[in-house]
Parts: structure tokens; C-alpha cells; sequence
């Protein structure tokens, strides 16, 4: 019996087929899977691209896109497909839809259906460890859902299906962890690094996403942030493109960790960074 499910592929030259064989196979064995589980609505017909396009893989549109390079150089990672096909299922999301949970949820699949993530070296975290944040999404969030999955969803539908059930809704909002565990999602993280993480700071500066102060923002008391401190306050590495500096305050700000190779000291808000725009990987806040 011939599959319900469809693969309009296309490749480009050179690729090893064999890969894509392998590829395929992870598609048609987990993908109704992941349609069963989460949204029995899914497209039936799914686009695999192998390209030259810069980038690991993603998904957009219908399909999903594969580098070429990349799958040569990690013929066992085909367990890649599992995350980019989840993203397929995931379509149909409205309102508030948070992006570490869309990727976070992705990683979480790949761990529990991946074919050959041990041969591939890929694993989600076993646990909190300083330097992670759930915003960062993908194995950091993963983990984390796993955790309150055990802790606070036991005998009940697992934290990523909830999850799935809101924001198919459209009604996801901060009162959505409340409602899942009874504690709030700051509680649960530090709840997760058994009261390691630190504390998110209510005055200093602030670091946005985006240029112009957009985006997603950070506020940084005074003190010396490594790439790994501002990654356990969420402040990805080579992420800041705007800086707010209230009076009072001196930021330094350096391109390499710790706090090496091309400075530059800010003592005003800065909507633009220059050279250093999304490049900054270590911080002095005085």
C-alpha cells in the first residue's frame, strides 16, 4: 500500500543520493507520525528542496530546504528532516506565537522520533546548564518542555501537545504556563536550574534585538558579561543591534569573548551599532 503522503523533491547537482534516499526514508516514517500526534489537517504534499542556499535547513511555504553542503559534510544527520517536517505540521498557528516554542517543539520531535540521532551526535541537553535560556528555542527549550513534562504534567497530554492546542487557537499569552503547571514561565525556569538562573534585572541598560531599540529586550544591570552570562540572560552571542544607556551608565562593549579584540565605549543610547552591529559577544555595564 502506496503512502498517503507525498515528497515533491528537487535537488541540484552533485548531491550523494544515497543521503537522499536516507532523507526520504525519515520523511515517510516519521512525518505521519507527527501529523497523527499533532494536526491531522497537515498537508498530505510536502516540497524537499536540496539546495545551495547558505543556511542548514528550514521550512517555508509548504517546504522544506536542505544545504547541500551541509548534508555532505553530516551524511548522518538526516534526522534534520524530523524538525523541518514538524514545522510543516505546525502551520495553521495564530495570534501570539512565540518562536522558541515553534523551534523548541521542533527539537523536542526530533528527539523523540529521530531515526539516527545517536550515529548523527545529536542530542537536546540533559539539563539545565548556565549560558542557556528557553528563548533561545531548539534543544535549550526542548529540554526544558521535557523537565516540566515530568515534573508538573505527569499522567497528563505532554506540555508541547498543550502547547500545540493554544496557539492552534490563537490564544497563547503568558497566563498559558499558568494554566499548564500553575506557575508562571520565569517560576519554571527557575524552577528548571534549581534557582541558578539568574534573576532578569529591572534597571541598567538595555539591549535590543533589532535596530532603533526594536525587537526583543534585555535590560543589564552594572557587571562584566561574558558570552556565557549574557547567554543566561538571554542575550544571544553576535545578537545586539541597538543600546539604550541611561545617565549615569558607561557600556563597553567588545567583539570577541572575554572581552577581546575591537572595543568601543558607549556612554549614550545608540540606535545603530556600526561595526559592531550583531556582533558584540561580551559586555562591561558601569
Amino acid at each position: 500500500m502506496g503512502s498517503p503522503y507525498t515528497l515533491n523533491v528537487t535537488t541540484v547537482p552533485g548531491f550523494d543520493n544515497a543521503i537522499l534516499e536516507d532523507m526520504e526514508c525519515t520523511f515517510y516514517a516519521v512525518y505521519p507520525l507527527l501529523v497523527q500526534r499533532f494536526n491531522t489537517s497537515a498537508a498530505t504534499t510536502v516540497g524537499f528542496n536540496i539546495t545551495n542556499e547558505p543556511g542548514v535547513a528550514w521550512a517555508s511555504g509548504g517546504s522544506t530546504f536542505y544545504n547541500k553542503q551541509h548534508m555532505l559534510d553530516n551524511p548522518e544527520d538526516t534526522d534534520v528532516v524530523v524538525h523541518e517536517t514538524m514545522h510543516i505540521v505546525q502551520a495553521g498557528y495564530s495570534g501570539q506565537v512565540p518562536g522558541w516554542i515553534v523551534e523548541g517543539t521542533a527539537d523536542y520531535v526530533r528527539d523523540a522520533y529521530g531515526l539516527n540521532n545517536a550515529a548523527a551526535g545529536w542530542s537536546i541537553p540533559s539539563g539545565w546548564v548556565y549560558g542557556a535560556h528557553y528563548l533561545f528555542g531548539y534543544g535549550d527549550a526542548a529540554a526544558f518542555f521535557k523537565w516540566i513534562d515530568a515534573t508538573y504534567r505527569v499522567n497528563q497530554t505532554p506540555v508541547v501537545d498543550a502547547l500545540d492546542d493554544v496557539l492552534r487557537a490563537g490564544t497563547y499569552s503568558s497566563q498559558t504556563w499558568v494554566t499548564l503547571t500553575g506557575h508562571d514561565v520565569e517560576s519554571l525556569w527557575q524552577q528548571y536550574s534549581n534557582n541558578q538562573a539568574p534573576l532578569p534585572a529591572t534597571s541598567g541598560i538595555t539591549v535590543y534585538e533589532d535596530s532603533s531599540f526594536g525587537g526583543r529586550a534585555v535590560i543589564l544591570d552594572r557587571g562584566e558579561y561574558d558570552v556565557s552570562d549574557l547567554g543566561a540572560r538571554a542575550v544571544g552571542n553576535d545578537w545586539i543591534s541597538s543600546i539604550q544607556v541611561p545617565a549615569g551608565y558607561t557600556v563597553t562593549a567588545y567583539l570577541d569573548s572575554p572581552f577581546a579584540g575591537t572595543s568601543v565605549v558607549y556612554t549614550s543610547s545608540q540606535a545603530s551599532l556600526g561595526a559592531l552591529n550583531d556582533k558584540i559577544s561580551s559586555l562591561v555595564v558601569e
